[in-house]
């Protein structure tokens, strides 16, 4: 459980850190697409141990 708290929180604490005043939509788009596909390999990785082990 605990490598996946840090790990999550790392990459929270990545993605403000980059986050620029001076470009706030890009920097929002970047970010909605960076986290979209952090989630989706999450959940594939979810749906491929459950089908492939049970």
């Amino acid at each position: 459980m605990y490598p996946k708290l840090t790990r999550m929180i790392i990459l929270i604490m990545c993605t403000y850190m980059f986050h620029d005043p001076n470009f706030p939509f890009i920097q929002i788009i970047l970010s909605m697409k960076f986290w979209t596909v952090i989630i989706s390999a999450r959940i594939s990785q979810m749906w491929i141990i459950k089908y492939e082990f049970h």
